[in-house]
């Protein structure tokens, strides 16, 4: 079963092979494995913090977590922010769309629907296949 935890490592080895696309970007990553994403998948503190990302994100990396942390905490400014969705058919190749986080919320607030469909995606956003 693919997961999240799978874009996400794939995802980033994408953002390695394609370091000139973003000088500083966030993103919230999804899947959907069915025709369309529920605008309500991107959940209200995520768009917030994607956001605030914007302008300016200062974080506090958890003391509880576990491993080795890179550093106490960060502060993001004048980023890129995305809404990442991959639109994921088992054994086709793995694409996905990024959106401007404010693209996506202007989508979300007035759209007449309650998803997002790939094709719509692609018209707010790029798609991309996530193996190139």
């Amino acid at each position: 079963m693919y997961a999240e935890k799978d874009f996400q490592t794939m995802f980033s080895k994408w953002l390695v092979r394609h370091p000139t696309y973003f000088d500083t970007a966030v993103f919230e990553l999804k899947i959907c494995k069915k025709k369309s994403l529920p605008f309500t998948a991107v959940k209200p503190h995520q768009r917030r913090s994607l956001k605030l990302a914007q302008k300016c994100l200062i974080w506090k990396i958890p003391d509880d977590s576990m491993g080795e942390k890179p550093f106490d905490c960060f502060q993001i400014k004048d980023a890129e922010s995305f809404v990442a969705i991959l639109w994921y058919v088992p054994r086709k190749p793995k694409e996905f769309t990024l959106i401007e986080v404010d693209a996506y919320i202007a989508e979300m607030e007035s759209s007449k629907r309650k998803s997002l469909t790939k094709d719509r995606a692609c018209d707010i956003g790029i798609l991309y296949n996530l193996n190139e």
